[in-house]
């Protein structure tokens, strides 16, 4: 009897097929803050209008994803610190330009307000953020295989840390984030008038390999390096 053939898993840089499932994945991370930022109705045609159009940080250039017989069940985005204010700008005139002036104010003014009292990212770090893996495709080390092989590309691209920012109610994901090496560092507080929880900013050494470190990563290490990526 013929064994069936392995599923085929590839990393690769967002493309234009894979932006309305990276849509509902974003989606997925924290939608009740991003329906309150974006509007509800609104909010699905925004990310797709930005991925596609290639602009701030929900443009596909930002993302990477894995794909599961092409069809794409993860994704994760990051900048370099020095980008940030470019891309910042970039996803201020995407949002003007999507919703038209007067509207794209009231959300740039709710968006300012949600992360203004977020911590900007180190000198010389690396940003993750929609960081997400499909509910069906979870707890089978897709998640580390992707965070490991996104440190790599960040190591590479002359990156000294790692930063992004976790729910702090969120157990499950702390842990995770510590168990790949990241460690909290500061706590933004909720906002009373958003639909926002207390954010934990963790932080951790950027390496193109964690195995010395982490000798239980090893599978999921061996895992990311070995997802093909695509030219």
């Amino acid at each position: 009897m013929t064994a069936a053939p392995a599923p085929h898993l590839q990393y690769d840089i967002a493309r234009a097929q894979d932006a309305p499932a990276i849509v509902e994945l974003i989606r997925s991370i924290a939608p009740a803050a991003l329906e309150q930022i974006y509007g509800a109705h609104r909010l699905r045609g925004y990310l797709l209008d930005a991925l596609l159009r290639d602009q701030g940080h929900f443009g596909l250039s930002r993302h990477r994803v894995l794909r599961l017989e092409g069809r794409c069940i993860a994704v994760i985005a990051g900048y370099r610190s020095a980008d940030k204010l470019r891309l910042d700008l970039a996803t201020l005139v995407s949002i003007v330009r999507h919703y038209n002036p007067v509207r794209g104010l009231a959300v740039i003014r709710r968006l300012v307000e949600s992360v203004q009292h977020c911590e900007k990212p180190g000198k010389g770090a690396y940003f993750i953020y929609n960081f997400a893996i499909a509910e069906a495709f979870r707890s089978q080390g897709l998640g580390t295989a992707l965070f490991l092989r996104e440190m790599q590309q960040a190591a590479r691209s002359g990156c000294n840390a790692m930063q992004l920012d976790v729910d702090a109610g969120n157990a499950g994901a702390v842990k995770f984030y510590e168990r790949l090496g990241l460690t909290a560092r500061s706590c933004s507080p909720a906002r009373a008038s958003f639909t926002h929880a207390p954010m934990l900013r963790m932080t951790g050494e950027c390496r193109s390999s964690e195995l010395d470190r982490h000798p239980s990563l090893r599978p999921s290490c061996e895992r990311a390096d070995n997802l093909p990526l695509s030219p």
